[in-house]
Parts: structure tokens; sequence; C-alpha cells
């Protein structure tokens, strides 16, 4: 018996608009002579059933980043989500019962978790394949009907292994397809280098995986119920590349794919959604925490932006101590797996300011940048920040909620020229801009941590 059912010709009119929607769909840089997304049939590559209750635990152990998340307030927070989470999922099982007593507890609620490949372009503007993950909640091996779909934007990541970690599949207990997008440098695209904070072209590429999943809908006989829309999420890199989906949708996208889609609201944390500004924060403070970043901006710009790099040349960009570590060299050659821990390496000692919390270390910028990359008037330095400035997304005064939160003292992606400017700016001419300050943690990761407890226990995401 197939449960909240609708009519699947409203499935495959959709798929239909917005396949045709996905055409006039570009970043914000693409000119007419620019190949399109190409609009074939998306491809199932990997598809696995994993009870709920087995998800919700590993996720939030997920959550337990890098070890040494286990102060008593994180296992709180840690344990209220596993058992919101687990009554939400019980509550749909409920809802579902249709009276005849078919459903009785959590073992009959399974996630689908689907992985998809769909085309966009890349910074060239170029077809590339792409692939994201799919979760759609289960009940006795049948699939349910959704009522809304959310988009979460992964945050920073240095291979697919991490790609679990701030995953919000278990939001499916809400009768919501879970859409998460890998970004170029993952899944499909993994011998690729990541576009790392080109955020207009990474928002292009999550908003074309909606067609694709879509598709997918139909072909699995999901339907989404009258009135759906969609919510968009994301913490760190992923909290400014939701800002960026976001833009795209009103400021970009078709009107066809817009109206499609349905934007309802965006709830982004500690998001770089002015990379300018926070690069000039580091070199004024002289500091940054999670050094790793540095080079994956400058490779991510090289990447993104081809045209205005091309001159330049990704090793200049740094000292000669940091490149003595050989993370630079492994950079190059597309190998990010020693960048969560480069800090700690002991030719880097003169320039460790010393903890900065659970990720690391304070770390000197100017320890770690060339000097020429320092200099104001280099031309390293301002096709550098050409391309940080063509980043900012904070030009979007968005016509839905959104949610800005973020560590006041964040020691990683800066408070004030990031969440504090932002939000300053826009509530100046709208009314619908929220602001939630954390004045009380000042870890990066921590707030990763509280960010998801909003998300799961007090819907965030769409109240």
């Amino acid at each position: 018996m197939k449960r909240n059912m609708f009519s699947k010709w409203n499935t495959l009119a959709l798929a239909w608009v917005l396949t045709a929607g996905l055409v006039s769909c570009s970043s914000d840089d693409s000119t007419s002579d620019n190949p399109q997304p190409n609009p074939t049939e998306a491809e199932i590559v990997d598809e696995q059933d994993e009870s709920f209750a087995n998800a919700t635990s590993k996720d939030f152990s997920n959550l337990n980043l890098l070890g040494g998340l286990d102060a008593e307030q994180v296992d709180s927070l840690l344990n209220q989500m596993r058992d919101k989470t687990l009554k939400n999922g019980q509550a749909l099982v409920d809802a579902n019962n249709d009276g005849d007593n078919s459903l009785s507890d959590l073992s009959d609620f399974s996630i689908a978790n689907i992985t998809l490949k769909y085309y966009s372009v890349d910074g060239q503007g170029n077809p590339i394949q792409l692939s994201g993950r799919v979760y759609l909640p289960k009940l006795k091996d049948e699939y349910v009907d959704c009522r809304n779909i959310l988009l979460n934007c992964h945050p920073t990541a240095t291979g697919d292994e991490q790609l679990s970690m701030g995953s919000l599949r278990t939001l499916t207990a809400d009768s919501l397809v879970v859409v998460e997008p890998h970004y170029t440098g993952f899944g499909a695209s993994a011998d690729k280098k990541q576009t790392y904070l080109c955020q207009k072209l990474i928002a292009q590429q999550c908003v074309d995986m909606i067609p694709a999943v879509i598709r997918l809908l139909e072909k699995k006989g999901v339907d989404l119920l009258p009135g759906y829309g969609t919510y968009v999420t994301g913490y760190s890199q992923g909290g400014g590349n939701a800002v960026a989906v976001g833009r795209h949708i009103e400021m970009v996208a078709s009107n066809d794919l817009r109206k499609q889609i349905n934007l309802k609201k965006v709830t982004a944390g500690a998001g770089p959604y002015d990379p300018m500004g926070t690069f000039s924060y580091w070199l004024k403070e002289d500091r940054l925490t999670l050094s790793m970043v540095l080079p994956m901006v400058v490779q991510g710009m090289m990447e993104g932006h081809p045209d205005v790099m091309k001159d330049v040349k990704f090793a200049d960009y740094f000292s000669e101590l940091y490149k003595s570590t050989g993370f630079i060299e492994q950079v190059e050659n597309n190998d990010l797996s020693a960048g969560m821990m480069i800090d700690n390496d002991p030719r880097l000692q003169s320039i460790n300011l010393g903890p900065s919390g659970v990720i690391g270390s304070w770390m000197r910028f100017s320890g770690i940048m060339s000097d020429e990359v320092q200099n104001p008037d280099s031309h390293m330095r301002k096709v550098l920040e050409e391309c940080l400035v063509a980043e900012d997304v904070t030009d979007w005064v968005p016509t839905v909620p959104l949610e800005l939160y973020s560590c006041v003292n964040d020691n990683v992606v800066p408070y004030g020229p990031n969440t504090q400017a932002y939000y300053n700016k826009l509530k100046k001419i709208i009314d619908h801009v929220k602001l939630v300050p954390n004045p009380l943690l000042s870890d990066h990761i921590l707030g990763q941590v509280n960010f998801t407890y909003r998300l799961t226990c007090e819907k965030a995401y769409c109240n």
C-alpha cells in the first residue's frame, strides 16, 4: 500500500519542467557560448538501506570529529540529539500506521542511501559529471512520500571519508528528501582538484542536482506532497555554500526552476560569506586556525578562476618554511590527507602560537604565506583578491527567511567580517533575517555540534 500518494503525473510534469529549467540555470560568469549542464538521465551508482537506529547512532558519533569532543556539555548535546531523533523516527512510524497496526516500532524504519551521478559545469563552463547522496525514508521496505526537500551543503573535507561528518540524513524522519551534493573533488569527480571557496560555482553545481533528484523520485515512485518546498542548510564551508545556493536560486536560476524548487528557508552556520573580508582579517590579525585552508583557498581560486590566475604559480604563494613540510607539493598532487594535522608539524613550531581549541593551534599567517603575497601591490596578491571578491555572496537580499548562526569568537571563520557584517547589512533592508550568535563557544567544531542540535532538536531548518 502506497503511503501519502498523489498523482504520479505531478512528479512526471515536475521532472520535465526542472529538466527544462536546468538548461538556463548558469553561474554568474557563464555565457551563451558555454556548454550547459547535460540534462540526460541521472545515474544511480550505489544504493543501500540502513536501519534508522543505526544511522542515528553512527551520525552523531561522527560529530565527535577529531576525537577529544568528550566534554560533559558535548556528550549531553549528542545524547539529546540521539533521543530526539529516535523519537522523531518513531513518530513517523506511528503516523503511517493507518490504524491497521501494520507498523510496530523503529525497526520498521530504514533510510535508503542512494549515490547519484548527474551533470553540471566546471570552472571553465565545461560539462562535468558530479555525484551526491540522496536519502529517502522507508517503512518496511516501502518508500514514504515526502513533504519537502532538504539540501544540506557539507563542510570542509579533505576526502570522501569525511563527507558523512555533518550529514543530516536522520531528518528523513521529518518526511524529508535529504540531498547532500558532493562538490568537485569528491565522489564521481574525486580525480579533480577542489574548487574550494568558489561559492558561486559550487552553488550552481548543488542546484543542478535537484532536477536529478526529481527524476530519481519519479523512478522510485516517491511523490512530493502538494505545497512542498526546499530548505537549504550548511555549516562552515557548507554555510557559505548554503547562502550561495539561496542566492543562485533567487538571482540566477530560471524562473521555472526557481518556482519548482520553491525555496522556503536558508539556515547557515559560520560560513565565509565574504571570502575577501575573511582573508583581510587573517592578514590583519596575523593568525588563523587550520592553516590547510590557505592552500585550499589558493588552489580553489586557480581551479574556479583559471583565466584570472593563469600566470601565477600555486607554490609561489607559500613561504619556504611552510613548503618544507611537503604539504604544498601534496596539495599540488591532489592529496589533502595531511591537512588536518599539518599545524602539528614540528617544522612549523616557530609559527605555532599555541592551542586554539579542539581543532588545533593558532598559526602565524605571515609564516605561511610568501612575502610577495603579503605585498598589497604584488600581482599575485591582486589576482587572488580579485577572485576572492568575486566569490562574495553577501549581495543576496533573500525573499525567504535566512538564519545565520555562528560562535562570536569562532577560531576558524571569523564572526565579524562574515556573519555579523552580513546580518548588519541585511537587517537594514529586510525583517526576515535572524542572527543566532553563540557567545559561549569559541571553537568552530563545537559550534558545529551546537548548530546540528538546533537543526535536529529545534527544527531550525524550517522554524
